[in-house]
């Protein structure tokens, strides 16, 4: 247990790595539950769909980029 703490103490004091791209994927949900496709359509889409607030978050790296996952993996 001693050493599970002090393995995980530099991940409690430094902020998380890529933490913004939780946001991508947030927005494929998005693209996925108003009925478009992610594998087809990039996050930038929920402009045009009254969800800008979401776009706004996800990184402008992945804002033009489709779910890069297929649905089995």
């Amino acid at each position: 247990m001693i050493i599970a703490g002090l393995w995980a103490l530099p991940l409690a004091l430094a902020p998380p790595l890529f933490s913004r791209d939780l946001y991508s994927y947030l927005a494929q949900g998005t693209i996925l539950h108003l009925g478009h496709n992610p594998y087809d359509s990039a996050p930038v889409l929920l402009s045009r769909l009254g969800r800008q607030h979401v776009l706004d978050a996800v990184s402008p790296f992945w804002r033009h980029t489709t779910a890069p996952y297929g649905p089995l993996f």
